[in-house]
């Protein structure tokens, strides 16, 4: 690839180069599908934290638990595992040969041991500990996706002016330990409620945005940059920092909230409100709001090698501006809807059925704005899942849709203690190419409550 495209390849994808190299060595929702399981244990409360309570479990004790997405709209990949994704052409091709308004988001989590643990039949609590890394580029303009995917020789784009209003890069990467306390409350006639909270602990690790509402350039023959009269807000947290060397450059407090109504355990209804919260982060210096008025820059001999070398080049380049030495990254809130219909009751606890068939519904839709800082957003996404459970074995076949389109078919499948499943595992089989990737996997130690008592071979009514 050109020198210069890979200079601002790796800019405008510099928040997934940071995150990935936390937690995957090589390189929206997690967990799809079985976070509204009925035997998802633990880590179903990152959905919904009513689920501590009420479930078919005693204890359930999660030993490791990850989960990667990445997700665009404009290139498809031929390389389906996520970390052999490439901007060279002959491993990926554009969905509009004219470019698009580009979108790219890259999540991971990592489950590190957490357990939930039934106190009474009313009550439950959970310990989780969790690290997470995000990162998303928004409204890179059509013209300028277009310029780096050609190595600038797109020549119906030469010589001419272009501007990317609304365009950013954020990033973070956190870790969390939360606390979950639930409570489930008994009416006549089979009605039942679930109040949960979980407050978090919150440890910044490293977190990065850049983003501007004016911005204009133009790309001329040559490979030669100008850009008028330009605005960026701009600022990281210190290099070399980051999950590896554990030390936080930030603390804060999160919390994740849910409520869920049952009938008879055959009608389940829920909603939650989930990362709530917001670290604040000092900048390193040589980073801060600028403008930008630069006339014929050659950009043969450009190429960034390190965060630094990108820094270095703002110096000498741009007007930096007084700003605050500090920054705010929100977490990705969120407000969820769950349903979930089995075809018969489950007994005398949530899924506890011998075994059941269900279909579940869940919508997961950002919330909150930019204007109190910077924020990771949370990827809109809608999932039917239609599924069934056994005491050893319990999967689902998710059908997902989100901001990307498209209809994404992926699966899951719980072996006793074992995890695995991917919301686009099924229709990436029947394509060559993809923009979207996704795979689960969790070990855990469950302990389960007793069977619920049959009656001729269906489970116990109320």
């Amino acid at each position: 690839m050109h020198k210069i495209t890979m200079a601002f390849a790796k800019a405008a994808l510099l928040s997934l180069a940071m995150s990935c190299a936390v937690l995957i060595p090589a390189k929206a929702q997690d967990f799809t599908g079985f976070n509204i399981n009925p035997w998802s244990g633990v880590t179903g409360i990152d959905l919904q934290p009513a689920n501590v309570v009420g479930s078919v479990y005693k204890a359930d004790i999660n030993l490791i638990g990850a989960s990667i997405y990445a997700g665009n709209n404009y290139l498809k990949f031929k390389p389906k595992p996520v970390f052999r994704w490439s901007l060279d052409q002959d491993k990926s091709n554009e969905l509009d040969t004219t470019g698009v308004n580009t979108k790219f988001v890259a999540h991971t989590r990592l489950q590190l041991p957490s357990a939930m643990f039934e106190i009474n039949p009313n009550m439950a609590v959970a310990l989780t500990i969790q690290a997470r890394v995000a990162a998303q580029a928004d409204n890179v303009g059509k013209e300028l996706a277009k310029m780096i995917y050609d190595d600038l020789q797109y020549n119906p784009y030469l010589g001419k002016t272009y501007t990317t209003p609304g365009a950013s890069i954020n990033q973070m990467s956190w870790a969390e330990i939360g606390l979950t306390y639930g409570y489930l409350h008994y009416l006549s006639g089979g009605h039942r409620f679930k109040i949960a909270a979980r407050i978090k602990y919150l440890m910044g690790l490293n977190a990065l945005y850049i983003n501007t509402s004016d911005a204009s350039y133009r790309f001329d023959a040559g490979d030669v940059l100008s850009v008028y009269n330009s605005n960026f807000n701009y600022g990281h947290t210190e290099t070399g920092m980051g999950f590896l060397k554990f030390k936080p450059q930030s603390n804060s407090v999160g919390l994740d909230a849910g409520f869920k109504y049952s009938f008879k355990n055959r009608l389940v209804l829920g909603v939650s409100v989930l990362d709530v919260g917001a670290l604040t982060f000092d900048k390193a210096s040589g980073t801060g709001d600028f403008s930008a008025n630069i006339s014929n820059w050659d950009l043969n001999a450009v190429q960034f090698e390190s965060l630094q070398d990108f820094d270095d080049t703002l110096q000498n380049r741009v007007t930096f501006k007084p700003d605050k030495r500090q920054f705010k990254m929100h977490l990705p809130t969120a407000l969820s809807f769950q349903a979930t219909a089995y075809l018969w009751e489950s007994g005398v606890f949530e899924g506890g059925g011998y075994d059941n068939i269900y279909l579940s519904f869940y919508s997961y839709t950002a919330i909150g704005s930019n204007k109190e800082g910077n924020r990771i957003k949370a990827i809109n996404t809608y999932v039917f899942t239609p599924g069934f459970t056994t005491i050893a074995i319990t999967g689902g076949v998710p059908v997902s849709i989100n901001e990307f389109e498209g209809v994404r078919v992926g699966g899951f499948l719980r072996l006793g203690p074992f995890v695995l499943g991917s919301k686009n595992i099924f229709s990436s089989l029947f394509t060559k190419e993809i923009s979207e990737a996704d795979a689960y996997l969790a070990i855990k130690i469950p302990l389960l409550k007793a069977k619920p008592q049959l009656v001729q071979g269906c489970p116990k009514h109320f």
